[in-house]
This record gives C-alpha cells, sequence and structure tokens, in this order.
C-alpha cells in the first residue's frame, strides 16, 4: 500500500508538472502568435492604409505596396502618360516679332555649274524659329555716386542705387536672386549651387556668400510672410500638417510645420512641440483647421478653433479596418480599427453614411453633427481641406 501511494504521488506530480509545462507552453504559443499578428501588421503597412510614405513602399523585407489592380479598379489607378485632364496645356509657339531675323543662303554650285552665290534670291522658301537662350555673360557696372557743391557752400553726394552693397565690389540682385533660387527653390546643396552659379554664370562665387544669401532673402520676404500669415489666420478652413526633416548636425531631427488654404502656403522650421504650434498660426486660427489629429493641435494653448479630421487619413483608416478585420461586419470593422481620437474628437464615432451619389465616402459624426458628408473618394484623397456641411 504504501508503495502503491508513493507512486500515486509520484503520477500526480508528474501530471501537476506535464500541466504546468503546457499551460506555459500556451502562453508562449500566445505571445508568438500576438508577435506574428503585430508583425504582419507591421508589414503590412503602407501608403494606401497609414501614414506612410510612398518613398517607403518596397525598402523593408516583406513590406508591400497597397493592391494597384484594386486601386485601378475603384478609380485610382495610375495616371496615364501626358498631360492630365484639367490642366494647362503648354506650346511652343510662334512668335510674329522674333528677337532677332538670320538670312541663310544656298551654298555650292548648281548642277550646270554656275555658283549659287552669284545668283539672285527670289524670296523666303520655309522659316524656322529656335527658342534659345541668350549666352549668360556677368556684366560690371560701375556706380559714380558725384559730389555737388550748392552756391551756399553745402555739399551733396548722390544716393547709393537701391540694391547696390555699401561695399566697394559686391555681387548684384540679380546673381543674388539666381542664388537664391538654387538653394531655396530648387533645394540644391550649398556647394553644387556654387557649381552651377561657377558654371553658368562663369563667377567663382564662395560657399560662404552663398550661406550669406539665406539671411538676407528671408529679410527680403519677412513682410510678404507676415502678410501670408494673416490671410491663412483670416481664413474660414486651413489644412495643417507636419514631416520630419533632417537638419543641423547629423542625427538632429526638426518638423516643416506648414499651413495652407487653396490661395497660400506658409510654412516654418520647428519643433513637434507647443511653443512651435503656438508660433505657428494656431494661436491664432478662429475658423476650422483640418488635421492628422496629431495630440498638440488639441492642446490647451490652441483652443480658438474647430477641428476637422483629414479625409485622407479617414480613407486610409478605413481601407486598414477592411484589410485587418476582412470578415468582420462593416460596423464593427470601423469599431475596432478606430484609432484614439484626442480632445474634442475623441468621441468621434465613425460610420458610413447612406450616399447621396455613388462617389460619397464617409462621415464623421460628433454629438449627431456631420462634418463631413457626400464628399467623393476622388474629390477628397490627397487633400487636407473638405466640405463642412450642415447637421443632418
Amino acid at each position: 500500500m504504501v508503495a502503491q501511494a508513493g507512486l500515486i504521488e509520484q503520477l500526480r506530480a508528474g501530471i501537476a508538472e506535464r500541466d504546468e509545462r503546457l499551460a506555459g507552453q500556451e502562453r508562449r504559443v500566445e505571445e508568438l502568435a500576438a508577435e506574428v499578428d503585430r508583425l504582419r501588421r507591421a508589414g503590412s503597412r503602407n501608403s494606401g492604409n497609414s501614414s506612410l510614405p510612398p518613398s517607403s513602399e518596397g525598402v523593408l523585407p516583406g513590406r508591400a505596396g497597397p493592391n494597384r489592380a484594386e486601386r485601378r479598379a475603384a478609380g485610382g489607378g495610375k495616371r496615364k502618360r501626358g498631360k492630365q485632364p484639367g490642366q494647362d496645356g503648354r506650346t511652343l509657339a510662334w512668335r510674329e516679332e522674333p528677337d532677332r531675323v538670320e538670312a541663310h543662303f544656298p551654298v555650292g554650285a548648281c548642277g550646270c555649274g554656275a555658283s549659287l552665290a552669284e545668283m539672285a534670291a527670289v524670296g523666303v522658301a520655309r522659316s524656322h524659329q529656335s527658342h534659345d537662350l541668350e549666352p549668360v555673360r556677368v556684366g560690371v557696372t560701375q556706380h559714380d555716386l558725384y559730389r555737388v557743391v550748392c552756391g551756399c557752400g553745402r555739399c551733396h553726394v548722390a544716393a547709393r542705387p537701391e540694391g547696390v552693397s555699401g561695399a566697394p565690389v559686391s555681387y548684384g540682385p540679380e546673381l543674388r536672386a539666381l542664388a537664391t533660387y538654387f538653394l531655396v527653390r530648387q533645394h540644391l546643396p550649398v556647394e553644387r549651387a556654387r557649381e552651377a552659379v561657377v558654371e553658368l554664370c562663369g563667377v567663382a562665387v564662395s560657399a560662404g556668400w552663398l550661406h550669406s544669401l539665406l539671411a538676407l532673402g528671408a529679410d527680403a520676404v519677412e513682410e510678404s510672410v507676415t502678410e501670408i500669415g494673416e490671410r491663412i489666420a483670416a481664413e474660414k478652413v486651413a489644412g495643417f500638417d507636419e514631416t520630419p526633416l533632417k537638419v543641423g548636425p547629423k542625427g538632429e531631427k526638426r518638423y516643416v510645420l506648414s499651413a495652407s488654404t487653396l490661395l497660400f502656403t506658409l510654412f516654418m522650421l520647428g519643433r513637434r512641440d507647443k511653443a512651435s504650434f503656438r508660433v505657428f498660426l494656431l494661436g491664432r486660427m478662429l475658423g476650422v483647421v483640418v488635421h492628422d489629429r496629431y495630440a498638440l493641435y488639441d492642446c490647451d494653448e490652441c483652443t480658438g478653433f474647430l477641428h476637422q479630421l483629414c479625409v485622407s487619413h479617414l480613407l486610409r483608416d478605413l481601407q486598414d479596418v477592411v484589410e485587418t478585420y476582412p470578415e468582420a461586419p462593416g460596423e464593427r470593422r470601423v469599431e475596432h480599427g478606430g484609432r484614439p481620437h484626442h480632445g474634442r474628437v475623441r468621441e468621434c464615432g465613425v460610420r458610413r453614411v447612406t450616399p447621396r451619389d455613388p462617389g460619397s465616402g464617409y462621415a464623421v459624426n460628433a454629438s449627431g453633427v456631420t462634418l463631413i458628408s457626400g464628399v467623393s473618394r476622388d474629390s477628397c484623397a490627397g487633400s487636407h481641406l473638405a466640405r463642412i456641411s450642415r447637421p443632418m
């Protein structure tokens, strides 16, 4: 009996150890399954269902772009080559009054042996116009400021022309404007901008001089930038966004903040903090601000405006829901897939509305008020601005 009781106790201990091991394996399986789901979800992120830029597609192993066939079937396929519908056409037109006319006469000899140079011209057979650049040559203008003496004995010296530096020798406003254009509009690095000026204009400028143009250019447009900011702040609807930018020492990152309307766009190099957001117009906005629901748009220091979620972000979220929960009913998909909406928009529910036309998209309701309604996917994708409608 003692031996049998000992055997039973040994078997019970073995069973308990097995159950504990199985429970641990089950927990491990659940952890690994959750990790696989997380990695699969991370690998499925692309520009069509998240905020990732198209340039990130195909860079990381296993990360594919959005289903192009489905996008084409939905009307969002690849654009055709050439001019797009609605764009202004461009053509090289004939000019009735050219800047210069050059006459060309036949050379050589006729079949009979007579020289073509001695024959009389009977008219122009045909004409060809060539649009080309004139050879670039930097000219040097010396500005002599004369002194005159009045009969009373006072001396007067002519004022220096506007745009001419006070230094004895300097570069003129046209060359400064061209170099600034290379740096700011074409985003050329300083050394490549210097090479462009040297090769195109024949002027050996220095990298230090090019650096100094940025501050001079900022001073020149300060008044215009201020006016653009005031125009945007006075608009009823403005779109805001922010994107990272590597600047300064290696590894340092700043953010380019943008505010845009149909007519104006304003950029500021700042950070993703309250100070930058407050300075960058948000502290003065009184209308509707369209944004990507980043938390700082709803901070306690920026409360004078109404919120509108970016339609493109909502469409990507809904596409993410469809792909993540393909078997779930439509209402549950949106319920599972909605990410937190901060502050005033935190309680927003996302639901599909009865289409007013075949191209209608989704509506976002906050306290029963329809913010977006009857907006087609084609008209909203890629745009920060959306139509504000009346309550339903």
